[in-house]
């Protein structure tokens, strides 16, 4: 059931004793589940980074103009608190695929 949900080929179920598979990406689903997605020979692994560095670096610029935004002088009074609630959100957001893409990148690394 598990193998035609997600569309897989070969589907292997671990322990959590178990040795990480070889020439795979782990991600985390929740606390109790992980998937390894197998990447050697599969994908050109420097092109990848070269993609995710790409995206962070657009990332970093879109959050820096957000931060001037919301560091100007009289924010706080002039933008209604439903803005800035937004952009808080999209702030956050930006931090956490900047970090998620520097730990793929880390991930895939080791794969070099």
């Amino acid at each position: 059931m598990f193998t035609s949900l997600i569309r897989s080929g070969d589907t292997k179920i671990l322990n959590s004793t178990d040795a990480d598979p070889e020439g795979c990406l782990r991600s985390y689903v929740n606390e109790d589940l992980s998937i390894y997605i197998k990447v050697v020979g599969l994908i050109d692994i420097k092109l990848e980074m070269e993609r995710v560095a790409k995206r962070n670096t657009q990332l970093q610029g879109l959050k820096e103009k957000l931060e001037q935004k919301m560091n100007m002088k009289g924010y706080e009074k002039k933008v209604p608190e439903a803005v800035q609630k937004e952009n808080l959100d999209k702030l956050k957001g930006y931090e956490t695929e900047i970090n998620q893409n520097i730990k793929g990148s880390e991930d895939l690394a080791k794969f070099i």
